[in-house]
C-alpha cells in the first residue's frame, strides 16, 4: 500500500521554443523574456542545447526565476539542471540527475555575495580555463561534474560576476546555476565581446 507521499506524479515538460533575440535592443530582450516566461509559467521546462548560446542563456535566466525544474536536452541525454521543488516525478524519458546532485553538493561551498561585508566590485571568470583543465572524455555528463568541482574550488564572490569562455551548453548552464549566488549581477561575454546581463 502506498501513502500519498509515495505517489509518483508523471512529469509533463514544456519544451521552450525561444523567439528571435536582438542583443543590443532592450525592448527585444524584454519581449523575449516575456514570451519565454509565458511558455513556462512555473512548469517543468526543457531547453535544447542546439539553441544559439545567447537565446539559451537568456531563456535559462527566465526559467531560473519562473520554472520549478529545468532540463537540458543534449544529444541523446535529458539532463536535470535544477529542481527548485523536489517532487516525486516520473518522466516518460530517462532523466539523468547526476549533474544536479553534484550542483546540490557543491552549492553549499559557494560563498554567497550577500554574506561578504565588502565584496569585490567585479570579477571575471573564464569558464573555458576550468573546462580545459578537466580530462577530456566522451561522457559529457562526467566531464561536467569534474568541471563543476574545479569551478567551485575557485569561485570568488563579486558584485558583478562576468563569465566568459566557449564551452558546451551543459557545463555552461550548470556553471551559471552554481555561481549564481556568488554575484549580485551575472553577465556573460559572448564571442563578439558583448556582455549579456542574465541576473541583476
Amino acid at each position: 500500500m502506498t501513502t500519498s507521499d509515495e505517489i509518483m506524479e508523471v512529469a509533463e515538460y514544456t519544451v521552450v521554443l525561444p523567439p528571435s533575440l536582438i542583443l543590443n535592443d532592450p525592448e527585444s530582450i524584454a519581449d523575449f523574456c516575456k514570451k519565454v516566461s509565458l511558455q513556462v509559467q512555473g512548469d517543468l521546462a526543457v531547453l535544447n542545447s542546439e539553441i544559439p548560446v545567447e537565446a539559451l542563456l537568456v531563456s535559462f535566466a527566465v526559467i531560473y526565476r519562473t520554472a520549478t525544474q529545468a532540463l537540458l536536452r543534449s544529444a541523446d541525454d535529458l539532463v536535470l539542471i535544477f529542481d527548485h521543488e523536489t517532487r516525486n516525478l516520473v518522466s516518460n524519458e530517462k532523466v539523468d540527475d547526476s549533474v544536479w546532485l553534484e550542483i546540490s553538493k557543491l552549492k553549499d561551498e559557494i560563498v554567497v555575495v550577500g554574506d561578504i561585508a565588502l565584496p569585490t566590485f567585479e570579477h571575471i571568470v573564464d569558464l573555458s580555463v576550468f573546462w580545459n583543465e578537466t580530462k577530456e572524455s566522451d561522457n559529457l555528463i562526467d566531464r561536467t561534474k569534474d568541471f563543476l568541482k574545479k569551478l567551485s574550488e575557485n569561485s570568488t564572490p563579486a558584485m558583478t560576476l562576468k563569465l566568459q569562455g566557449s564551452l558546451p551548453s551543459l557545463p555552461l548552464l550548470s556553471a551559471i546555476y552554481l555561481l549564481r549566488p556568488s554575484g549580485h549581477t551575472i553577465q556573460y561575454q559572448n564571442d563578439s565581446g558583448e556582455f549579456l546581463t542574465l541576473f541583476v
